[in-house]
């Protein structure tokens, strides 16, 4: 299974903060971080991609994670992408995401897929600090 890949810039206004990831567990698996005290503004996408053995509709999720205080609230879920059996992948993207991880820590935007059985997903985010 492929690591989750991101980069960390330093905490400061314009820096990029880029993660992405591409999953078939249904283990949560962070794949972007915003440091402690930053605002993070970008895009984000997940797809849901079921196999022919799925048989029911499958999803992935993109979650708020890491530090209590983040804005959205850590464990809020941002979007979601559903996927049925033999299906076309389902793709959400959303743009103007915007993330504030508190000062006592950082923030990580996470992946959750519903089932590893037949199944994949994928997320990943671009954007910046402000």
């Amino acid at each position: 299974m492929p690591e989750a890949q991101y980069s960390v810039s330093p905490a400061r206004p314009g820096a990029i903060v880029v993660g992405s990831t591409n999953v078939a567990t249904n283990n949560r698996t962070p794949f972007l971080t915003i440091p402690a005290g930053a605002t993070w503004v970008g895009t984000v996408s997940v797809v849901a991609a079921s196999g022919s053995g799925t048989s029911s509709i499958q999803n992935s999720r993109v979650l708020v994670g890491g530090t209590a205080g983040a804005v959205p609230a850590v464990d809020t879920v941002i979007m979601t992408a559903l996927s049925g059996r033999d299906t076309a992948p389902g793709v959400v993207t959303h743009e103007g995401v915007t993330i504030v991880a508190p000062a006592s820590g950082p923030v990580t935007l996470d992946l959750l897929t519903s089932t590893a059985t037949s199944f994949a997903g994928a997320a990943s985010a671009t954007g910046s600090l402000i």
